[in-house]
């Protein structure tokens, strides 16, 4: 426990000013919708926090990066490319990966008559959206396989147990502003976040965590039409769910909130473990 501990102090130690920023912004924000905008606060706020947190996410790591000289060259060393043309290769299978998983699960939800998809016409949100899905992915693995990852490692006390539990942890609470959040969609950050942390110790590719991360949250959100983590946006599917089975398709915040995306990464998790 005394390591756990220990772990969780660093952490914020060395992300206090990510935090710091997160945080006012996130308050300020949500004050300013319930004082100005009360009736249109779910409609208008969340929309409004899903393109600008993703910004305000990247200057508070930025603002890490240029008052820490050793965080700077630790996040140097992670988004050093080898290999030359050869990193493409993780990139396009971190594409495949997630999309094997999301229309695994979105053909599941449908087959169970849980879900109903029909293809909608091409929206212009579509290219800011991904953008902004591209910083956010990009800001996430940075801070936690990028600047906490490598901070964690060279603590001796700090077992790779200790590593994945906090990470996870602090990884699902990053969200805890998020709409429509609830215990089991924060376990299922957690999970989702230690199968990201653990194939960084099995392959040390940053690209590949990366390009994973973006791709689940692409095809999720922007093909499929399910909410990434309680974010609707608009895509080239739109898919109705059931309100009747919420356990199953995860609700408002989406398949990461549903039981069959718990079954499945937990399962995940067990695989990567005894590699």
């Amino acid at each position: 426990m005394r390591k756990i501990i220990k772990s969780f102090e660093l952490i914020f130690k060395e992300c206090f000013l990510f935090f710091v920023f997160q945080f006012i912004f996130f308050i300020l924000l949500y004050l300013f919708f319930i004082i100005i905008w009360p009736k249109e606060f779910y409609s208008v706020a969340h929309k409004t926090l899903f393109y600008s947190s993703s910004i305000i996410s990247l200057l508070g790591v930025l603002s890490m990066l240029l008052v820490d000289e050793p965080t700077r060259k630790a996040v140097v060393s992670t988004i050093r490319i080898r290999g030359g043309i050869i990193f493409i290769r993780p990139i396009l299978y971190g594409f495949f990966i997630s999309l094997c998983f999301v229309f695994s699960i979105i053909s599941l939800l449908a087959f169970l008559k849980v879900s109903t998809i029909k293809f909608s016409l091409f929206s212009f949100d579509f290219i800011p959206c991904t953008i902004i899905l591209l910083i956010a992915a990009f800001v996430e693995e940075i801070l936690f396989r990028g600047i906490v990852l490598n901070k964690l490692r060279s603590v001796p006390s700090a077992t790779h147990a200790n590593i994945l539990f906090c990470t996870s942890i602090v990884f699902a609470l990053m969200h805890i502003f998020n709409p429509y959040l609830n215990f089991l969609a924060f376990i299922n950050l957690c999970l989702f976040s230690a199968i990201i942390t653990e194939l960084m110790f099995l392959y040390n590719n940053f690209y590949f965590v990366w390009s994973l991360h973006f791709s689940w949250n692409f095809f999720l959100g922007l093909v499929f039409g399910n909410p990434v983590s309680g974010f609707r946006l608009n895509s080239m599917f739109s898919q109705n769910i059931s309100t009747d089975y919420y356990i199953l398709s995860g609700g408002n915040f989406g398949i990461e909130g549903s039981v069959i995306t718990s079954g499945l990464l937990f399962f995940c998790l067990i695989v990567l473990a005894k590699k």
